[in-house]
């Protein structure tokens, strides 16, 4: 997983005649929305003895402004032993749900 702008995967080393592919996906979930809605995404890769760049490709992510801003709405129920159980609704995609507590405390 790469979170950095200038973040790099080394030490990955080939033998003469091997390949590999490399599969890439990009997520934008993020705590705060702001107006950046273009990306540029460089992979490049360099000989290891001399950093001579011997192939790369440039990708651009547009990401589509236009998609309304959700909040997770719940429900939850007690159970007998007096512990409370929260259910999220579906936003209708991949989230990973965080709860926290009046003081901001991560229940």
């Amino acid at each position: 997983m790469l979170l950095d702008n200038s973040a790099s995967l080394d030490y990955i080393t080939f033998a003469p005649d091997d390949w590999g592919i490399a599969t890439m996906s990009v997520n934008f979930l993020i705590n705060e929305v702001d107006a950046q809605d273009e990306f540029t995404f460089h992979v490049q890769q360099c000989d290891s003895s001399n950093q001579e760049t011997l192939g790369g490709f440039t990708y651009t992510f547009n990401r589509d402004n236009q998609r309304a801003m959700f909040s997770a709405d719940y429900s939850s129920s007690s159970n007998n032993d007096h512990t409370e159980t929260l259910y999220a609704s579906s936003i209708n995609e991949e989230a990973i749900y965080n709860w926290y507590d009046e003081e901001g405390n991560l229940v």
